[in-house]
């Protein structure tokens, strides 16, 4: 599991961008993953890997798609923010919704999950 991992400030950026990317990637065939933190990640290889589905949402069943979205979001950062100060320039999952977006905005936008 990536939580029992020691990565450096510079890994945990490259780890953060990877696990966007596949939010990004499980946006785009219409799923959250419900339940996302560093325990339902494996590190191998420098590759992120993401697991553990059972709690996965599919965006356009349920209408708390973007609040699990959020969550899931949060999560994940602030685990990464432990790991490097600023795992990604204005990444904060709370500035989702707003116009100060960063890059955890993009799995909303991949969806079109309105605020």
């Amino acid at each position: 599991m990536l939580r029992d991992v020691h990565v450096t400030p510079e890994e945990a950026t490259s780890l953060f961008k990877q696990l966007i990317d596949n939010v990004q990637l499980l946006l785009s065939c219409n799923y959250i993953h419900g339940d996302l933190s560093a325990y339902n990640m494996l590190y191998w290889d420098d590759k992120l890997i993401v697991i553990d589905f059972p709690q996965v949402v599919d965006v356009r069943q349920n209408r708390h798609s973007r609040e699990l979205l959020f969550r899931d979001l949060e999560n994940v950062y602030r685990y990464f923010s432990r790991l490097a100060s600023r795992p990604a320039p204005d990444a904060s999952p709370t500035a989702c919704g707003t116009s100060s977006c960063g890059a955890c905005c993009k799995p909303c936008e991949a969806v079109n999950i309105q605020p």
